[in-house]
């Protein structure tokens, strides 16, 4: 909450949940196992860029970072990815992005 309140003070324009990323697509492995597609749905999108907010990160957390960092490369798209855990950070970042003209 705190990020989006301090990204539209700031008028940065970024959609809240809204963007979902593939990291990995179905398939079905060689024992005929069916696995649904790896999705990974960041907190904020913007025009350029792509907020997380972790506060506490779980154990499963850095791996779905490097997937997702990985498909950033993969699929050629021109996103700053910023992961943020403390609304330090957050003031910081949102500082950073007036600064980049994302306003």
């Amino acid at each position: 909450m705190y990020t989006y309140k301090k990204l539209r003070e700031a008028r940065i324009n970024a959609d809240y949940e809204q963007h979902r990323f593939e990291l990995l697509p179905a398939f079905v492995a060689l024992s005929g196992k069916k696995y649904r597609a790896m999705t990974y749905l960041p907190d904020f999108v913007g025009k350029d860029f792509i907020i997380e907010c972790k506060g506490f990160p779980n154990e499963s957390w850095p791996l779905r970072k490097k997937l997702f960092e990985y498909a950033l490369v993969r699929d050629k798209l021109k996103y700053d990815f910023y992961e943020v855990h403390t609304q330090k950070e957050v003031d910081t970042l949102v500082l950073n992005l007036k600064e980049k003209n994302y306003v």
